[in-house]
Formats: C-alpha cells, structure tokens, sequence
C-alpha cells in the first residue's frame, strides 16, 4: 500500500514528532542530544527551515517547524538518516533508531499555534521529569524566555511576538479573574503588570533580532507566564 504524500508548500508551519523504534530511547544521554542538536543546525542552515521551538525526550522528540521552500520530507530526510547512522556508530549497534517516518501535523497558525507552542515545551513536565519547563535544559524554553543564549538553529523573534496578543486581552478580561473556569482563558493567562517592567529589574537577556533590551524582557516575561500552571 502506498504511503500517503506529505501536505507541503511554502511558509507551512508542522508540529513534528518522531519517535524511537519500539518506543525505545533514542537518547541514551546527553552527548547524543548535543549531537541531535548539531545535525538540526546543519539542516537548518541547509534546508533554510525555521525552528521555532522544540523538546527532546528520552525516546522520542518534538519541534515546531516552518518551510519556506516546501522541503520538510527532504530536511527531516537529512535530520533523522544522519542523526541515526551517528546514534548506531556510537553505540555500536545495527538496525532503525526511529520508528517508520516521522509525523508532521500542520499546524494553523491563527487556531492552534498558541497551543502548539505551549505543549511542546510542557512536555518534561507532563512526564513528570521536572516540575517546572524551565529546569529541562534539552527544549527552547530557557532560550525563548531569555534564560539562557538562543542557539542557531533556534528562531524567538516569532514566537516571541505573540505576546503582542495580551495586549487586546488585557482590555477584553480587565475586571475579570483569571483564575475563573467559567468562561475561556487567555493564553497569556496570569500576567500580573509588574511583569510589564521586569526588565529593568532583573536585566535584560540575550538580543533578539528586533526584541531587545527592555522589549526583550518584557515578551520573554510573558512567555513565561504563558507557560506557568
């Protein structure tokens, strides 16, 4: 039976997952996640792919990618053929890594990227590996919330900008408790309005792109919040 085609075209956004053969681990420890993370860049830069999130588990992993040039089967070609022959080289064992192809789900980025975002990183606490997003250091919540340094394969600048949205909610809920089950939540849910200017007060992060210095601070500081149980 012929395998469905891939739904491509240019500037598409994929939540993709793959995951390890017989669900077994496809990390053995940190020195193979470190390599999994060289091969991304590569294929970043190569494929011309945009990651703007992503989280990497024991025996599978998530990211959140965007293709401008249509050629998401071509660069997860790459991504998981050269991640899987380094992985069997190092452990000195034969056979698939990952199990069948990779899922790509397309992602709408009006309805659902809000949500997307926020499942990818929540992941390790899902688990129950960490308690908190921040205290897994294997997915881009350190670095979109200016905890640590953006990688290079890594984009915030996008992710970064939905913060604009709490704006229009601020005025839309002012009055309302957040905390109500009663009616839908924002996904900025809980942003007390220190948060606005904790720049200056805690420093401000790495530069990115167009959000820097104080603006930084203040989209990562949602980001934050918009993450927080």
């Amino acid at each position: 039976m012929a395998r469905p085609l891939r739904i491509e075209f240019p500037g598409g956004l994929y939540h993709v997952t793959a995951r390890g053969n017989g669900r077994l681990a496809i990390f053995a420890d940190d020195t193979d996640r470190e390599r999994f993370l060289l091969v991304l860049t590569s294929v970043v830069s190569r494929y011309h792919v945009l990651c703007h999130a992503y989280c990497l588990m024991d025996n599978h992993y998530h990211m959140l990618l965007e293709t401008p040039e249509a050629n998401l089967s071509r660069a997860m070609r790459q991504l998981n053929g050269v991640y899987s022959q380094a992985f069997n080289r190092r452990h000195q064992r034969p056979g698939h890594v990952l199990e069948g192809r990779f899922h790509a789900r397309v992602v709408d980025k009006d309805a659902y990227l809000h949500a997307v975002c926020r499942y990818i990183v929540l992941n390790p606490v899902r688990a129950e590996l960490v308690t908190h997003p921040g205290q897994w250091c294997w997915s881009s919540y350190r670095a979109t919330a200016g905890e640590a340094p953006v990688p290079a394969f890594l984009t915030v600048d996008w992710v970064l900008s939905l913060g604009d949205t709490y704006c229009s909610w601020k005025r839309d809920w002012r009055g309302r408790s957040h905390r109500s089950r009663l009616c839908p939540q924002p996904w900025w849910w809980a942003m007390p309005e220190a948060c606005l200017t904790c720049g200056t007060n805690s420093g401000a992060p790495p530069r990115w792109g167009r959000f820097h210095g104080r603006n930084a601070s203040r989209y990562a500081c949602r980001w934050r919040h918009f993450l927080r149980e």
